[in-house]
């Protein structure tokens, strides 16, 4: 038997498949029994997942001990010309560092609400973050 990959996709806005959130993947094992259930399922997942209001974004930056889960914190969106703010709740905290001695960089997973980030219109051109500025 051959496993079948059922796939769904945002289209538009930055949680596009080719946007500055997008290529998220959710895996979830089943069984359909053709190609159009795979997509069907997949269609629905995608649905189920938007409607559940977070998106996890995971950010690397210097350590910062006073940061805790729960904490709100704020960002600026990337690859954008001009500055946009987006604000979520910290989900999850990793610090780095090995054999006992912290290092210098912290991993947050921040869970943004999908609306916020819906909300970054796209009405400017994005950046790709190497163009010089006078």
């Amino acid at each position: 038997m051959t496993d079948l990959i059922g796939r769904a996709r945002i289209e538009t806005g930055p949680l596009r498949y080719d946007g500055p959130f997008g290529r998220v993947r959710i895996i979830r094992t089943g069984e359909p029994a053709n190609q159009f259930e795979a997509d069907l399922d997949a269609a629905e997942l995608l649905a189920a997942v938007t409607e559940r209001g977070d998106v996890l974004i995971e950010l690397e930056t210097l350590c910062h001990p006073a940061i805790q889960l729960h904490d709100r914190i704020q960002l600026n969106a990337p690859n954008y010309p001009t500055e946009r703010r987006i604000e979520g709740r910290v989900h999850a905290i990793s610090w780095g560092g090995a054999n006992g001695v912290a290092g210098k960089t912290m991993t947050i997973t921040l869970a943004v609400p999908h609306d916020a980030i819906n909300q970054l219109t796209e009405t400017e051109e994005v950046s790709d973050g190497l163009t010089d500025h006078p």
